[in-house]
């Protein structure tokens, strides 16, 4: 599936994903619901999730079917310690804690390549994160 088709099947999923982040934004090292989000939402996926023992943030795994390199793919979940006056429906709920701008747009994005990833398995390296 290339990328147009991809973006097109799983949009309302990966805006749906982005306004709830945005909706309910958690600061630097207390991103707990927006870690617990995220790892039911990849277990979703059925990828892999690596127990590491971290309190905050998810370390996921997907394994391919062919020898190489390993990719990887990191995003931050923090919030800044700020109000948000945007007013938008989906605007922050934390008050005093926002994701400002295109701050979280990654996230939804990551989330698909890592769905497309897991649905290809067979095409990747040994070891993709």
């Amino acid at each position: 599936m290339d990328t147009m088709s991809l973006t097109a099947k799983y949009e309302d999923e990966m805006i749906a994903i982005r306004r709830h982040i945005h909706r309910h934004p958690e600061l630097s090292n207390k991103e707990y619901k927006t870690t617990e989000f995220i790892r039911e939402k990849l277990t979703e996926y059925g990828v892999e999730i690596a127990e590491i023992g971290m309190k905050t943030g998810v370390v996921a795994v997907i394994r391919g079917g062919k020898p190489g390199k390993t990719v990887a793919i990191r995003e931050d979940i923090d919030a800044l310690p700020m109000k948000e006056l945007t007013g938008l429906p989906f605007a922050s709920e934390n008050d005093g804690a926002c994701h400002p701008a295109d701050m979280i747009s990654t996230q939804p994005c990551f989330s698909t390549a890592r769905r497309y990833y897991q649905r290809s398995v067979r095409s990747l390296p040994e070891r993709s994160c």
